[in-house]
């Protein structure tokens, strides 16, 4: 017997479409980072392709098209759900595989991000001044926390605390130096 599935839209095809590529990510994700054989040539190629980490992305998408309701449902929670955050995934760090700690965290991580983000304008013009460290931020916390990675520094809070700091120092360099002065030019 043949199922067919009948969509009342094409946007409810892409819809359905994005979900199931998702969870083809997510557990591909889960299989790389817990299972792989890291030394596989095959894995390293995967591992620097998108298709591990697409789930990701699409959460972005969703979070977008719910703005909305995720601004009211995490508006004012963006410090307590930091403390958590961080809390909880350096605990789990010590006890866990990183991939493993990741994959349990990363809800709460996201809830996090988009707190962060959906700040009142009062907020972020107060605590930022204008410097908007938020495109450094996303360049250059992955190089950084590879290289703590690369040399072993994965189970030290002193080690994650650097991280941020050195990630946050050279998101705002980004600013001051090559983002601001680009937004200036005139086009």
């Amino acid at each position: 017997m043949v199922c067919v599935m009948r969509f009342r839209s094409p946007i409810s095809l892409l819809k359905s479409l994005l979900i199931a590529v998702s969870l083809a990510s997510f557990a591909l994700w889960v299989y790389v980072e817990n299972f792989a054989d890291k030394e596989s040539m095959i894995i390293k190629l995967v591992q620097v392709s998108l298709a591990p980490y697409f789930w990701q992305f699409a959460l972005g998408i969703f979070a977008s098209l719910n703005y909305q309701r995720l601004k009211s449902r995490f508006a004012g929670k963006a410090l307590i759900l930091t403390v958590a955050y961080s809390v909880l995934g350096l605990t789990l760090l010590q006890f866990l595989p990183s991939g493993t700690a990741y994959a349990i965290t990363a809800p709460l991580l996201y809830a996090t991000i988009f707190a962060l983000g959906s700040c009142t304008p009062e907020v972020t013009k107060a605590t930022l001044r204008g410097w908007d460290v938020s495109y450094g931020l996303y360049l250059v916390h992955m190089p950084i926390i590879n290289i703590f990675i690369e040399m072993g520094y994965v189970k030290s809070w002193l080690a994650y605390g650097v991280a941020i700091v050195l990630s946050i120092t050279f998101a705002a360099l980004s600013w001051k130096y090559v983002e601001a002065p680009i937004l200036r030019r005139p086009i």
